[in-house]
């Protein structure tokens, strides 16, 4: 071992001592030196550096904290529907085995501790505790739960809330192993140390539920610190007091009350009493809390703790007893009042305090399940669900698995994996879920725990009581935060969680809509046209407003329209003008408001004014048509949108022409005579005959070909033009002109459109040409004739009567099949083709009283030399029928067969009464003058003529029986 020892200490001097040559001396480079090397090196930017540095430095705030969003169905519940609520989870590791506990707040069930409830809010205290909370809630949602899987009432006979197993003969298990530990962070969740935490999303902090004792307020005996005030209280009060007095004289002197004492004397005595009693007010000194905690504010620093001063957020600090009760600065009542309390006679004040690192914490961890309270002696989540809880819950006893949904009834009633809540809806109900389980954080802790979290619906939680402890972790002291949520003060982390759960409970009639109705507006056509003719031919624009997001149906929304023009004739105008309704005018064709009213019309026929014109040079304006609808979806909730849509508008004077047609042997067709022009009626709609063809044409400049790019079409199905139908037509390509074959019944329309390019400004890349769409209507008719009057102050229609319309206004109401004339008249006729135009296609004739006195003619005179009292027949007779060529086209080009352009028969018939005039009718024929008058006689009249006729014949003869009767009678002489 010496040799060892010695051989040692050898090899140590020769390496050490002998070895030591020169001492050379090495230059170590600075810590800045070698980082400026390294960014040289490796092209670090510190800028780029600090800025990923300082974002790791709050990176923990950034993380996202378990939430849930509510999904309801309906969105719009009606009364006694039933309405869903899925709660859809995220950020938890272990989503199959979470903890959903739902409370459903009725109407009438608001939170109310005041411990006096009315008759209407005791069936609210589900757990008879005397106060409305989120417990009664909880219990409220759980029996739903379980009463739409198993009527309880079946076993409940006599109604008492006890199952009647003895009265039905059943045999019930006491133990039917249905209990169900509870686990923290879910059901999935053993082995493993829990931690619960709250997230401030204030400031971004997660907190560990935990009470940190790291202050010290020098509180002992029992007391705690509490932050109390003085209030001064005014009550009522009786006054209900006697009052006596007396007095003696002094010796020598004058005496008292009612004698008097001699030199040297004694005085006499007297007594008095007075009663006082009324109504009066008192005022009493009262120690109140306020409800918050002192907190230590730091004065200095020694020895790793810190002096400090006690301060209240309101109020002063004091050391209280525990035990002691005292009323909140609201909820003091007079009738409680005993005399004055000050706070100095409660305890002591507190003056100073001291904080120091506390190297421990109270785990505070609790659930929020749903528990029946401290009166029926049992929890939830403790592995036994006995038949009480089984009363309380309304489960069934005979079956371990109540609503058939997997779960155990204790694990029903902890909420697990029940993500779906169905209960039917009420105006006034609330509804909120708590979800507990693992969030993706892990904890601080040197362990495999991640933190036990609570999603909430709001995210809204007043996270209170906040503190720190110091945790040594792997040899490092680790800080880890706080908040005892105020349970310090209370000594019940689930009751101030409740308060969380308040913050967060939802009103379905608000929760499941948006803010405001999205509103999607479409117009037709595409390309709209404006009439500045005055013939009223312009397009007719919908408007039609589709809701995406509305709760009701389109038959309850309320709808506003409202159209403006461009102050400057472009589409993104400095303000948009609001007279164009009034431009409008009678081309309005739709109410403006209204219930359902989701679609709005109007023509474009505005004859422009010049000193303030809606359109540019150009003919071009644009139009902002604007919609507002509105809903009541419950109660006097009410929400709406606007949605609104631009419309490019081209006002012009071109229009469809339409034409009769020639036709050669050939069966080629042009354009003729122009037709359905002359009223506004007419071009607004032509009426047309079957079997005719009809020429189309559209105002076009052949020396500029200003319009390019023809389309026709008839009803939305196109139809051609070429040039073996007519020499105006092209094979290559559709022109300005058409033929439409009627084939159809009478009483069919036919909605012709053209559409084309307008070219007349030169094209660019970011003007390729308008298009101009325009459409004109047919409708076919039977062909018939009327006859006319030429001169109504020769001969006119029959006077019939009046009429009165909805306003009172009266009408004169004239027959259209009966004339009258005057004697010696000269009466003229005339005759009136529909369609206007078919007279060249007809054969007729006149007649009158039978005989034949014109042939295809359009007027005839008659002279009128019949008697007053006679009438004269004047009668029309003809034949319509194409010429030979149009038929031929029509076969040709169209398929139609001859024999389905046959003639047509058409008469028409008219009476022509001849009447006297009233100052020589009477002379001239006394008798026919009174036959016309009888005959001109109202029925009525004639008939009150009669009964005053009648009545006056019964009393003549009356009259007449009463005298024979008078004479017969005998002479009393």
């Amino acid at each position: 071992m010496i040799r060892k020892i010695f051989l040692f200490f050898l090899v140590f001097v020769q390496v050490f001592v002998f070895s030591a040559g020169q001492v050379l001396a090495v230059k170590v480079p600075s810590v800045g030196s070698i980082a400026a090397q390294l960014e040289e090196r490796y092209h670090i930017n510190t800028e780029s550096v600090q800025d990923r540095s300082e974002d790791f430095n709050v990176s923990h705030r950034k993380e996202v904290a378990p939430e849930v969003q509510l999904i309801l169905t309906p969105t719009d519940p009606k009364v006694g529907e039933d309405l869903t609520v899925t709660a859809l989870p995220f950020q938890f590791t272990n989503t199959d085995s979470l903890y959903y506990t739902w409370f459903l707040q009725r109407a009438g069930c608001e939170a109310d501790d005041d411990g006096n409830l009315s008759t209407d809010q005791e069936k609210c205290d589900l757990n008879d505790d005397g106060d409305i909370d989120v417990e009664d809630w909880k219990i409220e949602a759980t029996r739903e739960i379980f009463d739409r899987a198993f009527d309880y009432r079946r076993l409940d006979i006599d109604g008492d809330g006890d199952y009647d197993f003895d009265q039905l003969e059943i045999q019930i298990d006491e133990d039917d192993n249905d209990g169900v530990r509870a686990q923290y962070g879910g059901q999935h969740n053993r082995n493993t140390t829990a931690y619960c935490y709250i997230r401030d999303f204030s400031d971004g902090e997660n907190y560990e539920l935990a009470q940190a004792s790291s202050e010290d307020f020098g509180c002992s005996g029992g007391a705690t610190p509490r932050c109390v005030d003085e209030e001064y209280l005014v009550c009522p009060a009786t006054i209900d007091a006697t009052a006596t007095a007396s007095a003696t004289g002094g010796t020598g002197g004058s005496g008292g009350g009612d004698g008097s004492g001699g030199s040297g004397g004694t005085g006499g005595d007297a007594d008095s009493e007075t009663s006082v009693s009324g109504e009066t007010f008192k005022e009493y000194r009262l120690c109140v809390d306020t409800k918050t905690s002192p907190v230590c504010k730091s004065t200095s620093t020694s020895g790793g703790s810190t002096t400090g001063k006690a301060s209240c957020a309101t109020g002063v600090p004091y050391c209280i007893s525990k035990s002691t009760d005292i009323p909140s600065s609201n909820n003091v009542q007079c009738d409680s009042i005993s005399g004055n309390t000050t706070c100095s006679s409660l305890g002591t004040p507190i003056t100073s305090c001291k904080v120091s690192e506390s190297r421990n914490a109270t785990n505070l961890c609790t659930h929020l399940f749903a528990q029946a309270g401290s009166k029926y002696g049992f929890g939830t989540g403790d592995n036994n669900f006995a038949l009480s809880e089984e009363e309380f819950w309304r489960s069934n006893p005979l079956d371990k698995d109540s609503v058939d949904e997997g779960n155990k009834d204790e694990a029903t009633v902890m909420g697990l994996n029940v993500k779906d809540f169905t209960w039917s809806y009420q105006p006034g109900d609330m509804i909120g879920v708590a979800v507990e389980g693992l969030a993706l954080m892990s904890t601080k802790h040197d362990d495999a725990s991640f933190m036990v979290m609570w999603a909430l619906p709001k995210k809204e939680c007043d996270v209170t009581g906040k503190n720190y402890y110091i945790k040594n972790i792997k040899g490092y002291n680790v800080k880890i935060l706080t908040a005892d949520m105020g349970a310090s003060d209370s000594g019940d982390m689930r009751e101030e969680l409740n308060k969380c759960l308040e913050d967060n409970i939802i009103d379905p009639r608000e929760w499941g809509h948006p803010n405001k109705i999205s509103l999607d507006l479409t117009y037709t056509p595409t390309d709209p046209l404006n009439d500045s003719t005055g013939d009223g031919l312009g397009d007719v624009v919908t408007v039609t407003a589709a809701p995406e997001n509305a709760s009701r149906s389109q038959g309850t929304l309320y709808y506003e329209w409202e159209v403006q023009r461009s102050n400057d004739f472009t589409a993104n105008p400095e303000r948009w003008l609001s007279d164009a309704m009034g431009r409008l005018g009678n081309n309005l064709l739709t109410p403006i408001a209204g219930n359902g009213q989701s679609k709005f019309s109007f023509k474009l026929n505005i004859v422009d004014d010049s000193n303030d014109p809606i359109f540019d040079e150009d003919g071009i304006t644009y139009f902002r048509v604007r919609a507002t609808a509105s809903e009541t979806y419950d109660r006097q909730l009410t929400r709406e949108g606007i949605g609104s849509v631009v419309i490019k508008v081209v006002s012009s004077d071109r229009k469809i022409t339409a034409h009769v047609v020639d036709a050669t042997d050939g069966g080629q067709l042009t354009t003729g005579a122009v037709i359905c022009d002359d009223t506004l009626r007419s071009k607004s709609l032509c009426f047309v005959a079957r079997n005719e063809v009809i020429g189309l044409s559209l105002d076009y400049d052949l020396e500029e070909e200003d319009l390019r790019n023809f389309r026709w079409s008839v009803n939305g199905q196109e139809f051609l033009c070429d040039a073996q139908m007519s020499t105006q037509c092209d094979n290559e390509r559709q022109g300005n002109v058409n033929f439409l074959p009627v084939t159809g019944k009478p009483g069919e329309t036919y909605t012709v459109s053209v559409s084309a390019t307008d070219v007349s400004q030169e094209l660019t890349d970011t003007n390729e040409g308008r298009i101009v769409e325009l459409s004109r209507t047919f409708m076919v008719v039977d062909p018939s004739m009327s006859i006319f009057s030429n001169d109504d102050s020769q001969v006119w229609p029959k006077y019939l009567g009046d009429y009165k319309d909805l306003d009172g206004n009266l009408y004169s109401d004239d027959s259209k099949d009966v004339f009258q004339t005057f004697l010696r008249n000269d009466a003229s006729f005339r005759i009136e083709f529909l369609p206007s135009f078919i007279g060249s296609s007809m054969d007729y004739a006149w007649f009158v009283d039978g005989a034949r006195v014109a042939e295809n003619v359009d007027t005839i005179d008659l002279s009128v030399d019949k008697g007053v009292g006679d009438v004269y027949h004047v009668s029309l007779r003809g034949t319509y029928l194409q010429n030979d060529r149009v038929r031929k086209a029509l076969r040709a080009h169209w398929g139609v067969s001859q024999f389905d352009s046959t003639e047509i028969n058409i008469s028409s018939d008219v009476l022509v009464e001849v009447v006297g005039e009233a100052e020589t009718a009477f002379l001239d024929n006394p008798g026919t003058y009174m036959a016309n008058l009888l005959s001109y006689t109202p029925r009525y009249f004639l008939f009150l003529l009669r009964m005053v006729l009648a009545g006056g014949t019964l009393l003549f003869v009356a009259f007449v029986m009463m005298s024979f009767s008078y004479n017969a009678r005998p002479s009393r002489s």
